[in-house]
C-alpha cells in the first residue's frame, strides 16, 4: 500500500517519498536545502514531527513563521501534517482542527508529512474504516477539510494549464514509516 501511495502521488504531480521516523529531520533538511525558503510556516499537530521540523529549520538557519517578526504570509514554504492519506490516488486529507487554514493554501510550496498509520487503501476506506482518523469527523466535522491530489492547477483561461494559482505550485509529500 505504501508503494502504491508513493507511485500515485508522484503521478499526480507531487514529489512523494518515504522515510522512517528516525530520518524525518534529514528528509526535511534535504527538501529545505533544495527549495531554499527564506521563511517557513510550520503548522503540525503531532509534537514529535513538530520538533523534528523545527530542528530541520534551525539546522539550516531558516526562519519559521513562529519566530518574532515573521508572519504566515511571509512564508514561502509550509511544513504541515496530514490527517489521512489515500493509497489509490496518492491524495492527502488536511483538516483545520487546531491548525491555520492558510498553511495549506498561502505558501507557494508545501511539505506534507503523512504518518503510515493514516494511510488507507482507497477513498471508501477513508470514511468507512473504523480506525480512520477521518471517520471521527462524521459526528463533529472540523471547520475545513481539503483533499489534496497534487499541486494547484487550473485551465480556465483559454484551456491553458497553469500550476500554483489557487494554492501551492509545488507539493512534497513525505510518508513517515512509524512502525505500523
Amino acid at each position: 500500500m505504501r508503494a502504491r501511495f508513493i507511485e500515485a502521488g508522484n503521478r499526480a504531480g507531487m514529489k512523494t517519498s518515504r522515510t522512517s521516523l528516525g530520518s524525518v529531520r534529514e528528509s526535511l533538511e534535504m527538501i529545505l536545502h533544495a527549495e531554499s525558503p527564506r521563511a517557513v510556516l510550520v503548522d503540525i499537530g503531532d509534537s514529535t514531527l513538530l520538533a523534528l521540523a523545527g530542528d530541520a529549520c534551525r539546522a539550516l538557519g531558516v526562519t519559521t513563521a513562529a519566530d518574532p517578526g515573521t508572519r504566515a504570509f511571509d512564508a514561502d514554504l509550509a511544513i504541515i501534517d496530514a490527517t489521512a492519506a489515500v493509497a489509490e490516488t496518492g491524495s492527502v486529507l488536511l483538516t483545520s482542527d487546531g491548525r491555520r487554514r492558510c498553511a495549506w493554501i498561502v505558501p507557494p510550496k508545501v511539505v506534507i508529512l503523512v504518518s503510515s498509520r493514516a494511510l488507507v487503501p482507497d477513498l471508501l476506506d477513508l470514511w468507512a474504516s473504523p480506525t480512520s482518523s477521518a471517520r471521527a469527523f462524521a459526528s463533529s466535522p472540523p471547520a475545513a477539510m481539503l483533499l489534496v491530489s497534487g499541486p494547484s492547477k487550473t485551465a480556465d483561461i483559454e484551456g491553458v494549464l497553469v500550476t500554483g494559482v489557487h494554492g501551492p505550485g509545488k507539493v512534497h509529500v513525505v510518508l513517515v514509516d512509524d512502525g505500523v
